[in-house]
């Protein structure tokens, strides 16, 4: 991408995608360029999916901390990558310990 000469001046450009709002800034001269990445939170049926448990599992380990969410009113909601961490992290959890030789 070329941008003319002249003042410092500012490309924005906003793509909107299914799970991700993406602003993009591009500055002159000074080669900074900015990416945010915005995700699109799930509810507690996608969550379920991906844990293979039900909403209400979900619900339980929302309300007692054990997964991370966050609450719009009355309705959980979830970052797909702080899911994955968890279940990563769970996996971790149950693999056995080397023995100490």
């Amino acid at each position: 991408m070329s941008i003319p000469n002249g003042p410092l001046s500012v490309k924005t450009a906003l793509t909107l995608h299914s799970d991700y709002v993406t602003l993009c800034c591009v500055i002159r001269e000074r080669s900074v360029v900015c990416h945010v990445g915005i995700e699109r939170p799930i509810d507690t049926k996608e969550v379920a999916e991906m844990l293979g448990v039900t909403p209400r599992t979900v619900t339980r380990l929302a309300e007692k901390g054990e997964i991370p969410g966050f609450k719009v009113g009355d309705v959980w909601r979830f970052h797909r990558r702080d899911i994955v961490q968890y279940i990563e992290e769970q996996k971790q959890g149950r693999r056995p310990k080397p023995s100490d030789e």
